[in-house]
Formats: C-alpha cells, sequence, structure tokens
C-alpha cells in the first residue's frame, strides 16, 4: 500500500493534501503500483501543481491506458482545479509519457508573476517556488538590462514567461522551446497579457538559435536550459552568432560551470553571479550568470544586487 506523507515543510499544503487524496483512492481500490525494476503495476506517479493565485492541478501517470475506480478517483478530487490522466508505458524512469487525457476540470491553471499572468499546461515547465520565481527572473532581466531598440532571443523559453518580462523593455523578443504544448502556452499568454512583440519557435534550440542569428540582428540571449544545460551544438551557435552578451540561468552548478568554461575559451567573459535560493532546506539553488564577450569594449555590468560576485576588470 501506499503511506501518504503527513507533512512536508517545503510543499504546499493543497499538494499534499491532493496527495494523499490520490493514495486512499490507490488503497481503497487495490490498485498496484508500478515497479520500475520488473515492470509491473499500474500506478506510476502523481503530480501535482499548485500557483500562487490559488489554483491546483494534478496529474495521474500509469503505465496502462485504462484507468480503473476513475469516478471514485474524481469524487475525491472534486476542488482540484485541472485533473489529468497520463499513460507512461515505457520502461525508462521519464515522469510522463506522450499521451495526455483530461479528466475533469480545465485544461489549464493559471499562474501569476508581477503583473502578468500566465496559462500552465501539465507539459509546461513553470518553476515551483512562485515567491522567488519572481526574484529569479527579475534578476535575469535586469542583467540582461536590453534597450528599446534591441532584440533578443530567449532559449528553452518554455510558456513564455521571461520572454514577456523582457519584452516590456526590449523592442522584440524571440522565444524558443522544444516542447508543442509549452510554444502554445506561451503565444496565448502573449496574447492574454496584451503584449505584442514577441515571437515564438518550436524544435531545437540550437537549430533555431543558428537560423534566427542568421536572419536577425539579435542583440542579447538569455538562456535557461534543464539540468543537463546547454549541448556543444547550441554552445556553438552562440559563439558564432556575434552576440555580445548573454544570461545564463541554470538550476545545476555542475552543467553551469561546464558551459561557462566552453564561452569563456569562445571569448566570453563572466562579469556576475548571482545565486538565488528556490528550494529552501536543500542544497540546490538557481544561478544566475552574467557574460559579456571580451571583444566589446564592455567595462561595468548593468546591475548589481547585493552579494553578488563581478570581474569587472576591463578586457586587454
Amino acid at each position: 500500500s501506499l503511506c501518504p506523507v503527513s507533512d512536508c515543510p517545503i510543499q504546499n499544503e493543497r499538494a499534499l493534501s491532493v496527495a494523499a487524496r490520490v493514495a486512499e483512492w490507490a488503497n481503497t481500490y487495490r490498485i498496484p503500483v508500478y515497479e520500475e525494476n520488473s515492470g509491473r503495476g499500474s500506478l506510476r506517479h502523481v503530480t501535482v501543481r499548485t500557483t500562487s493565485t490559488g489554483e491546483t492541478m494534478a496529474v495521474v501517470v500509469t503505465a496502462a491506458g485504462e484507468l480503473k475506480h476513475k469516478n471514485a478517483l474524481l469524487e475525491l478530487t472534486g476542488d482540484v482545479d485541472s485533473v489529468w490522466h497520463n499513460v507512461n508505458p515505457d520502461r525508462t524512469n521519464v515522469i510522463y509519457g506522450r499521451s495526455f487525457n483530461l479528466l475533469s476540470g480545465a485544461g489549464t491553471i493559471t499562474e501569476r508573476i508581477g503583473d502578468l499572468s500566465f496559462s500552465v499546461s501539465p507539459q509546461s515547465f513553470l518553476q515551483v517556488n512562485p515567491a522567488q520565481t519572481e526574484k529569479l527572473y527579475g534578476c535575469a532581466v535586469d542583467l540582461l538590462s536590453p534597450s528599446p531598440d534591441e532584440t533578443v532571443l530567449d532559449a528553452y523559453c518554455g510558456i513564455g514567461t521571461i520572454s514577456l518580462l523582457l519584452a516590456k523593455k526590449a523592442k522584440k523578443v524571440l522565444g524558443v522551446e522544444f516542447v508543442p504544448e509549452a510554444i502554445e502556452n506561451a503565444k496565448a499568454n502573449a496574447v492574454r497579457n496584451g503584449i505584442p512583440n514577441v515571437g515564438f519557435h518550436c524544435g531545437d534550440a540550437a537549430e533555431i538559435t543558428e537560423r534566427l542569428c542568421a536572419n536577425e540582428r539579435i542583440g542579447a540571449i538569455l538562456a535557461d536550459p534543464p539540468r543537463k544545460g546547454m549541448d556543444e551544438r547550441m554552445i556553438r551557435a552562440i559563439l558564432h552568432s556575434g552576440i555580445s552578451r548573454m544570461v545564463y540561468v541554470s538550476c545545476n552548478p555542475a552543467t553551469l560551470a561546464r558551459d561557462c568554461r566552453l564561452l569563456r575559451e569562445g571569448g566570453f567573459e563572466l562579469r556576475a553571479v548571482q545565486p538565488v535560493d528556490m528550494f529552501p532546506h536543500t542544497g540546490h539553488v538557481e544561478t544566475v550568470c552574467c557574460l559579456y564577450h571580451h571583444k566589446k569594449d564592455f567595462i561595468s555590468v548593468p546591475y548589481e544586487p547585493k552579494n553578488a560576485h563581478y570581474l569587472k576588470q576591463k578586457s586587454e
């Protein structure tokens, strides 16, 4: 049987409540829990997403396509704004499979960051700490400091959170994301917030970056990749783009250090490093780095948060 977690200091109470009710459902109806080693069982995961607006989304992931005792599950989760069933039959530790089925409620929930609102689907990435997310993204935008006559590239843009924040200061923002559902969310978010000077492109980040930089005059880039960091082709695309400055947002210090080394070898200098504590009581941290290309005569950095570390010396 499943043992519900009664308390978690860094987890939202609504999420704990939903998880406990799904565990109750699974135990009551003897839903077999999936075993990764053998591939036997049905219930693989339950993910719960809450937002600062008070909305909640739950996704029940099973190995089989049929969700038994579905009505009983929906009775227990009647107050959840969006309930999904995901099917993942693959022998993998990846959480979601390709098949999503909306069981009840709305297809998306709403998150607010600053004065902007965002629709979030189950496939879309969104930071889990809303209060610190606003600080993290604000730091990234301030460090990049786009000008009103500048086009900015937002790589790994997700649902367009940073893109729309950048668009309030830049001439135009071009967002790039591999997940089609996230791109649809991003386009809808631009419309709902009345921000016209953004464009979103779905596909491989390196491939689209190469194409956009060949056809557009890109002044700066913001990259917020997944934990694995940027691949070598993306590094090369940035180095060959002629872009003079960039901000790198990372959730993994190891891949951040690796990529910064490669960017430094290609002519960039690390000018500012600002950690942001997104996960209290854990060893995890988000880090925002500002890099300038040494061939450009940049002396100062535009943003100086308290406790940031700087390398301000002028290049030879």
